[in-house]
């Protein structure tokens, strides 16, 4: 049987991007740049995963920023990356807005898109992960990201539809499995109902299961540490 074509990055890939992409940032005044999705988990990560995207998350980018680091990557072509196309686009949520900056390009022909976003979750600001920031130096660069507990509240908070996906619950239990002894789902239940989402994640967790027979490790002891969380609140 011919093996599936892989469409995701090697961690050693998309190192160099963020190699390229993350001081460069940096080196124009925009500060506390959070690594984010699937590479916020690979930081904590033994093996870190491949990626189909790199994600970075501040609110201090604008399309100048945006521009100058497109002409960067261009001239410096991380991990031999051909440029397709750059878009910015803005995703309205009620009263709030989420813009997305994305530059797209391809490493060995596979497709692979750096997205800068200015909001989390629902178009929330950055800060309300201020709290659970902290700064380290991985694969040579000097990033911030979310800790561990941040890292799992987030990957729980998928948008509906989609909700949590059967690879985003196989790779957050890979995770979960990494980190177990320093991985406090009591401060896990406080995050997630800090940030209004206690009943998202129990749709998401319950669509898991029914769609695709699926939990998350520790879920019932996740559950119940939001049910706490929930009446201290």
């Amino acid at each position: 049987m011919k093996r599936p074509v892989e469409v995701r990055a090697s961690p050693n890939e998309w190192i160099e991007v963020l190699k390229a992409a993350y001081p460069f940032l940096v080196s124009k005044g925009i500060g506390n740049l959070i690594l984010y999705g699937s590479q916020a988990m690979s930081f904590y990560m033994k093996n870190p995963l491949r990626s189909k995207d790199l994600d970075l998350l501040t609110d201090q980018i604008g399309p100048k920023v945006f521009d100058d680091l497109t002409s960067h990557l261009k001239s410096t072509r991380p991990s031999g990356a051909e440029f397709r196309t750059t878009t910015i686009q803005t995703i309205p949520f009620d009263e709030r807005m989420m813009t997305i900056y994305s530059v797209e390009m391809q490493i060995l022909k596979r497709p692979f898109i750096l997205e800068i976003f200015n909001a989390v979750l629902d178009g929330l600001s950055p800060s309300i992960l201020s709290p659970y920031l902290q700064q380290g130096k991985k694969w040579g660069v000097n990033v911030w990201v979310p800790s561990r507990d941040a890292v799992v509240a987030l990957r729980l908070c998928f948008r509906p539809p989609q909700g949590i996906s059967r690879l985003n619950a196989t790779r957050l239990n890979s995770f979960i499995r990494d980190n177990e002894t320093r991985i406090h789902r009591g401060k896990i239940g406080e995050i997630v109902v800090s940030w209004g989402k206690a009943d998202l994640v129990r749709t998401n967790l319950d669509q898991l299961r029914k769609q695709y027979s699926q939990k998350i490790t520790g879920q019932e002891k996740l559950l119940a540490a939001i049910e706490v969380a929930e009446k201290k609140h």
